[in-house]
């Protein structure tokens, strides 16, 4: 299809010159071939520009030329010359013209297209939070309505997982021009406020050191669930009967990608061996764990000691 359109540019071209030939002298003929090469490149890429330069050469030297008065700059007129320049360059210009408009209507059918889907985009991102605030709403009565302190306490886990949801989409909402991408800073510190509001009393210190990364969405959202799931065992294992202490949470570059960890000074030892390691080695928890490791695209690895626990989820690259 490309080399049948350059030739027929070439052809197009060829007629042309026929019918100016009945009124101006031939002073330049292989000046036609030019605005064939220009539109054949210009709408069918090189090939079919190449195709109308090579038939139009061969149409020019084999049958244009041999029928008509040999070319001599010198017998053809000034006005014949004039001519043949303003013809050729007015076809240039015209399809010149032709392509810049409608690349420029392609352009703003484009903007007019991303327009259109950055509004759905943020009517979507509006109803999705205000999903998550009736799922944490709801989650909330149901709270307020229990009296068993292992319901009250797996409500609470519940809503905080929604409410880290719903800062990413958040975070989401105010950089769409970052292609998807969360702040780690803002989005964090948010989730460790409302995490020691709920989980942590005033004898307990949590610390971060967040270092300014934006992160995709999918990731961010598995770091936030990640530091969720560990700071709920730090409160339930590390810290037993009013223990106060430390925990720290620190994200940082590092050579090849990042590195989260989350440390406490929490009993560590013998016990945190057989509790604190429930959540993390064995069972449903490991599960977890891994399973968030693995859709942020990090490693995830557990250490216990005497000075307390840490965890560490360190990305692949």
């Amino acid at each position: 299809m490309q080399l049948l359109f350059g030739v027929s540019c070439s052809a197009a071209l060829v007629g042309l010159l026929l019918i100016v030939r009945l009124w101006v002298p031939l002073s330049a003929p292989f000046a036609f071939i030019f605005p064939a090469i220009l539109v054949a490149t210009l709408y069918g890429r090189w090939p079919a520009g190449l195709a109308a330069m090579i038939s139009g050469i061969v149409t020019f030297a084999f049958f244009i030329l041999p029928s008509s008065t040999p070319l001599s700059f010198t017998s053809a007129s000034v006005f014949s010359r004039g001519v043949i320049a303003a013809v050729v360059g007015s076809m240039l210009l015209i399809f010149a013209e032709i392509f810049r408009r409608t690349v420029a209507g392609n352009a703003d059918a484009r903007d007019r297209e991303i327009e259109r889907g950055e509004i759905m985009l943020r009517e979507l991102e509006h109803r999705t939070r205000n999903n998550f605030a009736l799922v944490a709403s709801l989650l909330d009565f149901q709270r307020r309505q229990a009296t068993t302190p292992e319901v009250i306490h797996a409500l609470d886990h519940a809503m905080r997982r929604v409410h880290t949801f719903a800062d990413a989409y958040s975070q989401l909402g105010s950089r769409q021009s970052a292609g998807g991408e969360v702040d780690m800073r803002p989005y964090l510190a948010r989730l460790l406020d409302r995490v020691s509001d709920g989980l942590f009393g005033e004898e307990i210190k949590i610390e971060n050191e967040i270092a300014p990364i934006a992160l995709p969405s999918r990731k961010a959202v598995a770091i936030g669930l990640y530091v969720n799931e560990a700071l709920t065992n730090c409160a339930k294992y590390a810290f037993p009967e009013g223990r106060g202490g430390t925990v720290k949470v620190t994200l940082a570059m590092e050579e090849g990608g990042w590195r989260l960890t989350v440390r406490d000074d929490g009993i560590g030892g013998e016990i945190a061996t057989t509790q604190s390691d429930k959540g993390a080695k064995n069972g449903l928890g490991a599960i977890l764990f891994q399973a968030l490791a693995m859709q942020a695209g990090a490693k995830h690895h557990v250490s216990v000691s005497q000075e307390g626990r840490q965890l560490d989820l360190m990305s692949d690259g």
